[in-house]
């Protein structure tokens, strides 16, 4: 689905990607862990195109340069850790607005598929109950939500998140992340996830991408990437180490 060659981005004489190569296939759920500044946000960026790079992306064979931005919004979705309302929309109006790419023009109403979409979306994340509250008065957890929602409602074929659940409560972190897997096995979708808890990592990817200084140093599965001789090296500390014995508190 998603292809990187060679995708390499410098920041003045500062290198923030090197030499980025890997394939993306559909039904995966792809976890990015690494160090502060290991340039997980920025391979996101690059993704989304957000930010100038060197190399190709492709989606599907098509390089996204030279899609057109609602061709590239109907392929990729994106959402990043934090989110802004300013206006009191509802729920339902956030995630409509995910509707955007197959709309005509700025005056065309919803058609039925749209509206199958935002019904789906919004039971999919499982916020019906508050479908018509003002997004102004959510929790941290249900505005995630519901802009993951918008997210869905926007029908991409993969989903790029970028830390989405950092600062929220552990189970609200495990529900978003149970239902992303949910969403991936309904069709031919994929899902990059960037990451900071290596435990959400290893409960929820397929495969894991570790980033160290803008490079991939291991790429596979969670049992062959969270190994000592990769993931203490890439975070210069004995992490393997320090799990267990976090771990070891609540068996005691």
């Amino acid at each position: 689905m998603l292809r990187l060659e060679n995708v390499s981005l410098e920041i003045g004489e500062k290198k923030i990607l090197d030499d980025i190569n890997f394939e993306l296939k559909k039904n995966t759920k792809l976890m990015v862990i690494g160090h502060n500044g290991a340039g997980k946000s920025s391979l996101a960026k690059a993704i989304t195109q957000n930010i100038k790079y060197k190399g190709k992306i492709y989606f599907e064979n098509k390089d996204l340069q030279y899609m057109k931005a609602t061709e590239r919004a109907k392929a990729i979705g994106y959402l990043m850790q934090t989110n802004y309302i300013e206006y009191p929309f509802t729920v339902e109006e956030i995630v409509s607005f995910g509707r955007y790419p197959y709309r005509k023009g700025i005056l065309d109403t919803q058609s039925e598929l749209d509206k199958k979409m935002i019904d789906s979306a919004i039971e999919t994340m499982e916020i019906e109950n508050i479908r018509t509250r003002s997004a102004n008065f959510l929790s941290g957890g249900e505005l995630q939500k519901v802009f993951l929602a918008q997210v869905l409602a926007q029908d991409p074929k993969i989903l790029i998140l970028d830390e989405v659940t950092n600062h929220l409560d552990i189970s609200i972190q495990e529900k978003i992340f149970s239902l992303i897997d949910s969403w991936v096995k309904k069709g031919d979708r994929a899902v990059i996830s960037i990451v900071h808890d290596l435990t959400l990592a290893k409960l929820f990817s397929d495969n894991i991408l570790l980033l160290q200084k803008g490079k991939i140093v291991a790429e596979g599965k969670a049992s062959q990437i969270f190994k000592e001789e990769n993931i203490n090296k890439a975070y210069n500390f004995d992490v393997i180490s320090w799990m267990k014995k976090r771990a070891k508190i609540w068996i005691e």
